[in-house]
């Protein structure tokens, strides 16, 4: 397998490197805390709002609901979450 010379030059390697770089350091910088996080475990102090989450009659659905509720809850410092019942696009409309 011949592999051609020009690719591996330094004028095609530096321009990638500040690329690689740029990006890391924007993801560096979209992953830094908040001011607001007063407490040990790193939850906010301010009071969220609850959210409501849409059930169906289908098993995966309400069970993938009570995962999101969970972590919602427990993860993000959440107040429990409201499941609401109904049709699937009455549901997608609210």
């Amino acid at each position: 397998m011949l592999i051609h010379k020009n690719l591996f030059r330094k004028p095609v390697i530096k321009p990638l490197l500040v690329l690689v770089l740029l990006i890391f350091g924007l993801t560096i910088a979209g992953c830094g805390g908040s001011e607001d996080v007063t407490s040990e475990n790193g939850t906010s102090t301010e009071q969220k709002d609850q959210l409501v989450l849409a059930d169906v009659t289908w098993d995966s659905v309400n069970v993938h609901n009570r995962i999101v509720g969970f972590i919602l809850e427990h993860g993000y410092g959440y107040p429990e979450p409201q499941y609401t019942f109904g049709e699937t696009l009455p549901l997608l409309q609210g």
